[in-house]
């Protein structure tokens, strides 16, 4: 089965029995499967922030699996987004190091 064409582009991954969708942009982009609008954003410690999107080079050679996906989305859970919430609002999160960090505006 495919994906409707709003959700091309994304995988999908189950944690705790729910679904979710994600895919990669300048940023790690993490979707609510209840509800599309309810995302997750992680900066990425290989993204150069201060370059240009079309000009950026990558810092080192990062890997994003589905246990780097999964555990985004466990820390964002931990620190209270509800993917269960329909919000226009963006849960922001920073990975750098190996830790996640929340990211508040």
């Amino acid at each position: 089965m495919t994906l409707p064409e709003k959700k091309r582009g994304f995988r999908s991954i189950v944690v705790n029995e729910q679904t979710f969708y994600w895919k990669v942009d300048s940023y790690l982009d993490i979707r609510s499967g209840i509800f599309p609008e309810t995302k997750i954003h992680v900066a990425l410690e290989w993204v150069d922030s201060r370059i240009p999107v079309g000009e950026r080079s990558y810092l080192n050679n990062l890997t994003i699996t589905p246990r780097l996906v999964s555990e985004s989305i466990l820390f964002a859970l931990n620190n209270e987004w509800n993917p269960a919430i329909k919000t226009e609002e963006v849960f922001s999160i920073r990975y750098e190091k190996n830790v996640f960090s929340r990211i508040i505006y």
